[in-house]
């Protein structure tokens, strides 16, 4: 279940402000950091021509269609 809504720069920050009025903890999931060091070896890699992509498994089907998903409140199950 969901206390409240906060943003990535709250979590960021270490501590995040609930609706009671206590600080609670806080700890993103990923770092931000390490994504763009990563980011930018796999760049490299692209750029040097060491990253390709194989050939396709099975084509996708001419005749799909796309079910749009629609956004619930409330969080997730």
């Amino acid at each position: 279940p969901s206390v409240c809504r906060v943003t990535y720069e709250e979590l960021q920050s270490g501590k995040v402000l609930l609706p009671n009025g206590r600080e609670a903890k806080s700890a993103p999931l990923s770092s931000l950091s390490k994504a763009r060091d990563i980011a930018k070896l796999l760049q490299s890699w692209i750029e040097r021509g060491e990253f390709t992509l194989t050939e396709a498994v099975h084509p996708l089907p001419e005749k799909s269609f796309v079910k749009p998903l629609v956004p619930r409140e409330g969080g997730s199950r």
